[in-house]
């Protein structure tokens, strides 16, 4: 029995490519706030990092990040594509997928 969780680098990777990816600039604001909230982010953080930052890559990297860092060792892409699905942006979960399997080889 194979342990789905992954190592630090592997989750930073997966979160780079999430923020990196064409699909992830369809999360505007609104949806972004959503998907910190799914990720169990602290309201006033997101509000914050969403404010602070106008840069949308930086946005969702800083949401992704602050998720990471509270969530601890139970950070797992499996979260972010949950969170995802329930919003119904199935071409990022796509796009996530793909990423994390040519980074796992």
């Amino acid at each position: 029995q194979s342990s789905n969780k992954q190592s630090p680098d592997m989750q930073s990777s997966s979160n780079q490519g999430i923020a990196e990816s064409n699909e992830a600039s369809s999360l505007d604001a609104t949806k972004l706030f959503r998907f910190g909230v799914k990720l169990k982010v602290p309201e006033k953080v997101i509000e914050e990092l969403i404010s602070s930052n106008k840069d949308h890559y930086q946005q969702t990297h800083k949401i992704l990040t602050s998720w990471r860092m509270q969530a601890g060792q139970q950070a797992n892409i499996k979260e972010i594509i949950k969170a995802l699905q329930d919003m119904q942006m199935n071409i990022i979960v796509e796009k996530v997928l793909d990423a994390s399997k040519n980074r796992e080889q």
